[in-house]
């Protein structure tokens, strides 16, 4: 039996792939004579020797009047190679596996970019952060603009971050950052 096309349009998830097989029915038995689509009662396909150690391939029976269908084969997201072999079945019994194996190599998946991302914003330089004053009195979680490291403030220290005391500053010195100016911002210096 000839397999052609073999393991095509491969979906890939974290460990377990289908794999889509394709083939031929054989139109003879291994010493030549004529096998007529009629005597083939089946297929059966497993993984063979190539295969990567460790993989698992769920074994696919097919009925004879099929061309196709799909195996599911597990293996790490490492990627591995799998090497399938298929026989044909006839009422008399199951003829030999095929050889040669068709083998097929799953690329490594990708793994998926980090979420979440936060930016930490390091006091120093030559700017600082200045953060938008909540109602409660604390900080907002984003950073509301920049303010030039030195610039003064005013008011009583409005909350503590990072070891820093935050105090009010005045808006005009604020380099606003995807957010509307506010007359309630803080910023890491000192009282005027």
């Amino acid at each position: 039996m000839r397999l052609m096309a073999m393991l095509v349009g491969v979906l890939l998830s974290a460990l377990a792939s289908a794999a889509t097989l394709t083939y031929t029915a054989p139109t003879t038995y291994t010493d030549g004579s004529p096998l007529p689509a009629s005597a083939i009662t089946g297929y059966e396909f497993r993984c063979g020797a190539g295969t990567t150690a460790g993989i698992t391939c769920t074994p696919l029976t097919l009925p004879g009047t099929a061309t196709g269908g799909t195996m599911i084969i597990t293996g790490p997201a490492s990627g591995f190679t799998a090497c399938i072999e298929g026989r044909t079945l006839v009422a008399a019994g199951p003829g030999p596996y095929s050889s040669p194996l068709y083998c097929k190599a799953f690329a490594a998946v990708p793994p998926s970019p980090p979420g979440n991302v936060v930016i930490a914003v390091v006091i120093g330089i030559n700017v600082a952060p200045a953060y938008t004053i909540l109602s409660s009195g604390a900080r907002s979680t984003a950073v509301a603009g920049f303010v030039p490291v030195g610039v003064a403030c005013y008011d009583d220290v409005v909350f503590t971050y990072r070891g820093k005391s935050w105090r009010r500053v005045d808006p005009e010195n604020v380099r606003w950052w995807r957010t509307t100016p506010t007359a309630n911002v803080a910023a890491p210096c000192a009282a005027s």
